[in-house]
């Protein structure tokens, strides 16, 4: 079965002289409403690329490496070709499935009518670089529970971002 691929993303290293490793949208194409609510003051959909561990997730199962969004809404965790804390080739993750998230202060999760999605991830890592240089990412409609099989096909080639790239305009 194809998916239906909601949104596609380029998102490329921006982290400069920052301590995290940060990743700002370069090109898309399509549309997905709540990442509207990602937008930074600059305008920028933009997210930090951080371990499981020093981003204080302590569930045994909990994905080794993660995508924090604008308002420390954790956008997915992602589950894939980590090797020695590196996310290298591939990787899925699926939306937050809460309708609130931030602990203390809770807010309302602008992605919980969308819980059902997955997100697929094709890394782009040079090699001896100190992290990836960017990652792509497709939004496919109601693949949740399929999103490891999607994953899989992408790696052998079933899925094809090259169609998605070729329609995505510049946005920085």
């Amino acid at each position: 079965m194809t998916p239906i691929i909601r949104y596609y993303c380029r998102l490329v290293d921006t982290t400069g002289g920052n301590k995290c490793s940060k990743y700002s949208v370069s090109e898309e194409a399509g549309y997905y409403p709540p990442m509207e609510h990602l937008r930074g003051k600059d305008g920028k959909i933009s997210m930090y690329l951080l371990p499981a561990k020093e981003s204080g997730v302590t569930k045994a199962n909990a994905p080794a490496m993660r995508l924090q969004a604008a308002g420390n809404l954790n956008f997915t965790g992602l589950h894939g070709d980590i090797v020695n804390g590196c996310l290298r080739g591939y990787a899925y993750g699926y939306a937050n499935g809460a309708e609130t998230y931030g602990g203390k202060n809770p807010r309302r999760n602008p992605f919980y009518e969308y819980k059902d999605d997955a997100y697929l991830f094709l890394v782009h890592w040079p090699d001896g670089a100190a992290r990836p240089s960017s990652i792509e990412m497709a939004v496919l409609a109601g693949a949740r529970s399929m999103a490891a099989a999607h994953c899989e096909r992408l790696k052998r080639g079933g899925l094809d971002f090259k169609s998605l790239r070729d329609k995505a305009a510049g946005v920085l």
